[in-house]
């Protein structure tokens, strides 16, 4: 386990800012509000929510 710093560590590709966060939580939500409507698959909603 260890000592771990808290806060946003730089050099991690996967970490997001706090915008780039918000643009991809909009997505997200729209995206399973497509697919609970039938609009999309559930393969397309993941591929949103995984690439955005």
């Amino acid at each position: 386990m260890g000592n771990k710093k808290m806060g946003r560590p730089t050099d991690n590709p996967k970490d997001m800012t706090r915008n780039e966060f918000r643009s991809w939580s909009r997505a997200a939500s729209k995206a399973k509000v497509d697919y609970q409507r039938k609009l999309i698959t559930g393969d397309e909603m993941m591929r949103i929510v995984k690439t955005y």
